[in-house]
């Protein structure tokens, strides 16, 4: 059921749309395929091996390339890692950006001695974006491979997935994209999950404000129709109600929707300070499109904004407003040579984003909760180390909170610019996650 204030789109189908012709005629059906080729997926379903990138040459990475570092050096028994994302699928882009920063901080700590004198070796396995296939790779895995570990996954829908298998399995799972929480009924609050992205109160809550004061109080919001656009939206309501605005509706979107003409004619009608975006992949590239030939004046406000989706349309959604816990214009000593060593490994235009660093991040997290425990791989052994360790990270120097087993780390709102890259506007920095009734140390 839809809630009072929120559109489905049946509901707007019975609409009589302004512009909406103009929409179907320009962008309705071509804009998804005019993006594939940069949505193209790099990777194969594995690859394994302590020095292996896990990606299919083809795709423009060599496997006998080591990203970031020389030959192993680390001689003593393998410690064995699984390594899950949307190789292909809807948003495949992302994953490639996870897969290059896996394999980066995978080569770097092989060719400087590994975890304890142990190398990493590591099996790749694509989702898909697709819940079924999830739990298929979720499951060979942790059955099959026995990992101590597994790394990765972009949108909610494959992570709820995934959970369903391996804290039952006592896998942990290290989930390296901000997601919505507790919100929605998520899993949020488990012994086998580990999160290095952020949750509502890191990202969301520190933008609120900052909107109140900059931009208005009244937001209309478009998202994909999944948890992660719904359970953002919640915690959206109760922080602009806290500030004396309001949500006037808020419309979601299967996947692969190629005409947002009916969200526009509610935009109009609502004419709102903030356009609040939560459009997952490429469904965000077509609307970003139709948003700048609609001619709309609301801020664009996206907490999904970042440089690689700028770079699926360049030149739209310039000045759009968004908040992350990295931006590659992030000005520090770690990042200058993460980027440094991202480049010189896939190209001094390869783009990088916060999901790709969470993912650098949580590789070199588990070495260093692995190192703490004595070189033990044994997730019961390694896990209560995490919150005794931290990492000077790209993005500032992060830790994991006891409580949540989720990152500690610094917010980062910043503005699209004309050059496709996130000008920073203001910084908070050690936000600790906060998750509704999850006391786990």
């Amino acid at each position: 059921m839809a809630k009072e204030n929120e559109i489905t789109t049946s509901e707007q189908a019975s609409m009589g749309v302004g512009r909406r012709q103009m929409l179907k005629t320009s962008l309705g059906m071509g804009a998804a395929a005019a993006l594939a080729p940069v949505l193209a997926a790099c990777g194969s379903d594995a690859g394994s091996g302590a020095n292996s990138s896990g990606t299919d040459p083809e795709a423009g990475s060599d496997p006998t390339d080591n990203p970031g570092g020389s030959d192993s050096s680390a001689t003593g028994e393998a410690i064995k890692v699984g390594f899950m994302t949307d190789l292909t699928g809807i948003t495949a882009n992302l994953g490639d950006i996870q897969d290059k920063c896996f394999n980066l901080a995978v080569n770097q700590i092989n060719s400087s001695g590994g975890i304890a004198g142990r190398p990493i070796e590591f099996i790749t396995e694509d989702t898909g974006a697709d819940s079924t296939q999830t739990i298929e790779k979720a499951t060979k895995l942790a059955l099959e491979d026995e990992v101590v570990a597994v790394i990765g996954l972009i949108t909610s829908l494959v992570r709820e997935a995934a959970l369903t298998v391996l804290p039952s399995e006592k896998v942990p799972l290290l989930y390296t994209t901000y997601y919505e929480g507790a919100a929605s009924g998520a899993v949020a609050c488990d012994p086998y999950l580990i999160g290095t992205g952020q949750v509502p109160n890191q990202q969301i809550e520190p933008l609120v404000p900052y909107l109140t004061e900059n931009v208005g109080t009244t937001y209309t919001v478009v998202g994909s129709d999944y948890i992660w656009a719904r359970g953002t939206t919640e915690v959206l309501e109760e922080l602009v109600a806290k500030e004396g605005g309001n949500v006037k509706s808020s419309t979601f979107y299967p996947f692969g929707t190629t005409d947002f003409g009916p969200f526009f004619q509610q935009l109009e009608e609502d004419d709102p300070d903030i356009c609040w975006v939560t459009l997952a992949g490429t469904d965000f590239s077509t609307f970003l499109k139709q948003y700048e030939q609609f001619g709309a004046t609301a801020k664009l406000v996206s907490p999904a904004m970042d440089e690689v989706f700028a770079a699926t349309s360049p030149g739209t959604g310039v000045g759009t407003l968004t908040s992350q816990s990295y931006f590659s214009t992030v000005d520090n000593d770690e990042n200058t040579k993460f980027l440094e060593d991202y480049q010189a490994a896939y190209g001094e235009d390869a783009l990088v984003n916060s999901i790709g660093e969470a993912t650098y991040n949580a590789v070199w997290i588990l070495k260093e909760a692995i190192e703490a425990a004595d070189g033990d791989s044994d997730p019961e052994k390694w896990i209560p180390k995490l919150s005794e360790v931290d990492f000077a990270s790209p993005s500032g120097t992060i830790g994991v909170d006891a409580d949540t087993q989720h990152a500690v780390s610094n917010n980062y709102i910043g503005e699209l610019t004309e050059e496709g890259t996130i000008r920073i506007l203001e910084t908070s920095e050690g936000n600790v996650p906060q998750v509704n009734g999850c006391v786990l140390s």
